[in-house]
C-alpha cells in the first residue's frame, strides 16, 4: 500500500513513519506539513491512502480532503488522524470525503487494523507465486502481438471495452497487454485482480460500488470507475497463480456461460504463451552462453594468456593467409623474428612479475609501431614474430625490423625500475627467402639467431648460408651426443713448466673429440655448441 502522510508535527510524523516502515506492506512514499505542499504531493505520487491531520502548519486538512475529492482522477482511501472532539468534526470530514475518522490517541493496532482491512488477501503460496512470475522475466517488457491479440479477444467475447492480461507482483499490478485503457500499472493494494488469485476460477463482481469490498476502492470511486470486474486467473503447470486474464467494464454487468468458458479458454492460452516465452528466452540465454564460452575458448586457443597478443597458432594461421594473399596479389609477406636480449636476467634476478610487466609494455610497444593491418603474436618466453602484409620490397620489410630493434633497446620504466634491454630481430621475406609458412617463420628464426651471434641489438635478414650453417649445427649436436655416450671424448694433457729453470711445473687436461669424419677436433669446434645445447654438464666441463 503506497501511502502520504499529511502532518505539521515533526514529532509525530516521524512516529508514524517508524510505525508503518516495520510492515513492508505498507510503503511511505512521501509526507508533507502543509495544504498545498500535500496537495501536489498526492497529485504526483496517486497514493492508496492518505494519513491525514485537521490541523496543518498552512492551510486545513479539511480544505484538502475537499481539494482531493474534486479532483478527477484523485480518489484515495483518506484516514483522517485528529486531536479534536469526534463529535462534531467526523460528521464534517465524512462529509468531505473522508473514509475513516480516527483519534490520535486511540492504540496505533486500530489503524493497522484498519489498513490491513484494505490489503487484499494473499495467496498462501504467495513466496513461490512471485519467484515464479520473476522467472518468466516478463515483467516492464514490450508489449507482444500474441497477448495482444488475447486481450482484445476476450473483450470482444465479453461484450466490453476493457481487456487486460495483468500480473500481480509483490507490490503492484502491471499489464503486460491491455486494450481499451491506457493504465500500464497500479499498486497491488487496489487490484481486484489480487483478489482474483486467491480462488479457483473466475473472479467475478457484477457491480463494485455494491460490493462493501471495492466500494471504496479508488479504481471504482475514481478513474477509471470501474463497475464490473471478471478475472481469470493465469495458472502456470506448477500451480502458480501469476496473474489474471480479465476484462472491465463501467457499467453493472454479468458474463454469460458462453464467455466464462471463452475466458477459460484464453487464460490457458496466455499461461501457454508464457511458458513458451519463458522457453525460449532461456534457449536464447543458453545460446548466448555457448557462443560466450566458444568465444572464450577460441580466445584461449589463439591467443597469448600474458599480453593479449596472437599466440604461435593463431600467427601460423595469419601467416597462411598471407602467404594465400601474397600469391594472389603478387606483393611481398615479411616476417620479424624478434628474441629480446637479457631478459632471462632481468626475469631472474627482479623476479617474474616483473619479467611479465616487462613483456606486457614490449607487447604494447610492439603493437603501437606497426600497422593495425599487421600482425604482432608472441611466441612465447621472449620471443615475439610480427608478420607484414602487402610489402612492395624487400627493404621494406628491413626498415620495419630496424624501427623494432630502435624501439626494444630504447629504456623503460616497469614497476620503479629503469630496465634496457636489447633485442635481434630475424627477417624472412615471402616468396625470397621461404616459399611457405612454416619456413618463413623457421627462416627469420635461423636469422635471428645469425643476428644474435654477430653482437645483438640489431637486424638479419635470412640467406641460405643460414640453413646450411643450421643443418650443420643439428648434424654436429647430434653427433656430439652420440660421441658422448660412445667415449669418444679423450683427455689430452699438456705440461706446464717453469721457465726460470724449466722444470715440470703441472699439468693441463684439454679435452678432445676423435670424430669419425672430421679427425681430432679441438675444444673450439664443440664446446661453444655443447654450452648452448646444454651438454656441457655432461661433458664434465
Amino acid at each position: 500500500m503506497r501511502i502520504v502522510i499529511v502532518e505539521d508535527s515533526p514529532l509525530l510524523r516521524d512516529n508514524l513513519v517508524r510505525l508503518l516502515a516495520a510492515h513492508p506492506e505498507l510503503c511511505v512514499v512521501g509526507s508533507a506539513a502543509g495544504e498545498d505542499d500535500a496537495f501536489a504531493l498526492i497529485e504526483a505520487q496517486r497514493p492508496d491512502t492518505v494519513l491525514l491531520d485537521l490541523s496543518l502548519s498552512e492551510g486545513s486538512g479539511i480544505g484538502l480532503l475537499r481539494r482531493v475529492r474534486a479532483t478527477p482522477g484523485l480518489a484515495p482511501r483518506v484516514v483522517v488522524l485528529s486531536s479534536r472532539s469526534a463529535d462534531p468534526w467526523e460528521a464534517v470530514c465524512r462529509e468531505a470525503g473522508a473514509d475513516v475518522f480516527l483519534d490520535k490517541a486511540e492504540d496505533t493496532k486500530v489503524l493497522l487494523a484498519q489498513l490491513a482491512s484494505w490489503m487484499p488477501p494473499l495467496p498462501l503460496d504467495e513466496p513461490r507465486r512471485c519467484r515464479r512470475l520473476r522467472q518468466l522475466q516478463v515483467l516492464d517488457t514490450r508489449p507482444e502481438p500474441a497477448l495482444d491479440a488475447i486481450a482484445r479477444l476476450a473483450a470482444r467475447i465479453a461484450e466490453v471495452p476493457v481487456g487486460v492480461i495483468s500480473l500481480v507482483d509483490s507490490h503492484r499490478q502491471w499489464f503486460k497487454a491491455r486494450v481499451g485503457t491506457e493504465m500500464q500499472t497500479t499498486s497491488r493494494t487496489v487490484s481486484l485482480c489480487a483478489h482474483a488469485l486467491v480462488g479457483e476460477g473466475l473472479f467475478e463482481v457484477e457491480d463494485a460500488t455494491a460490493d462493501p469490498r471495492f466500494a471504496d476502492n479508488p479504481l471504482v470511486r475514481g478513474e477509471p470507475g470501474v463497475r464490473f470486474y471478471a478475472g481469470m486467473p493465469l495458472v502456470m503447470p506448477g500451480g502458480e497463480a501469476v496473474g489474471t486474464l480479465c476484462v472491465l467494464d463501467t457499467r453493472p454487468r454479468r458474463l454469460g456461460a458462453t464467455a466464462r468458458e471463452a475466458l477459460a479458454v484464453l487464460a490457458r492460452s496466455v499461461t501457454d504463451e508464457l511458458e513458451l516465452r519463458q522457453r525460449v528466452g532461456e534457449l536464447e540465454e543458453e545460446v548466448a552462453r555457448r557462443h560466450e564460452a566458444e568465444a572464450r575458448i577460441m580466445q584461449l586457443a589463439t591467443r597469448d594468456a600474458l599480453t593479449g597478443l596472437p599466440n604461435r597458432a593463431a600467427l601460423m594461421d595469419r601467416l597462411h593467409q598471407g602467404v594465400r594473399s601474397a600469391q594472389r596479389s603478387g606483393n611481398l609477406l615479411g616476417v620479424l623474428f624478434l628474441d629480446l636480449d637479457r631478459f632471462k636476467w632481468i626475469n631472474d634476478t627482479l623476479g617474474h612479475d616483473l619479467g611479465d610487466a616487462l613483456l606486457q609494455e614490449m607487447a604494447l610497444r610492439l603493437s603501437r609501431a606497426v600497422r593495425e593491418s599487421d600482425t604482432v603474436a608472441r611466441l612465447g618466453g621472449d620471443e615475439f614474430a610480427i608478420v607484414l602484409g602487402d610489402l612492395w620490397q624487400v627493404a621494406d620489410a628491413e626498415a620495419v625490423a630496424a624501427k623494432v630493434v630502435d624501439i626494444v633497446t630504447r629504456p623503460l620504466e616497469v614497476r620503479g625500475h629503469a630496465l634496457r634491454v636489447g633485442g635481434s630481430v630475424g627477417v624472412a621475406v615471402y616468396p625470397f627467402q621461404a616459399h611457405d609458412e612454416e619456413s618463413l617463420l623457421r627462416h627469420a628464426d635461423l636469422a635471428m639467431y645469425h643476428a644474435k651471434e654477430s653482437g645483438g641489438n640489431r637486424h638479419q635478414l635470412f640467406s641460405e648460408h643460414m640453413n646450411a650453417r643450421a643443418v650443420e649445427r643439428m648434424t654436429v649436436e647430434s653427433e656430439l651426443r652420440a660421441a658422448i655416450a660412445a667415449g669418444l671424448l679423450e683427455l689430452h694433457y699438456q705440461p706446464q713448466l717453469c721457465l726460470e729453470d724449466r722444470s715440470l711445473a703441472g699439468m693441463e687436461a684439454l679435452v678432445r673429440w676423435r670424430h669419425p669424419r672430421l679427425g681430432l677436433l679441438a675444444p673450439g669446434r664443440f664446446v661453444p655448441l655443447a654450452e648452448d645445447c646444454g651438454l656441457i654438464w655432461e661433458l664434465g666441463l
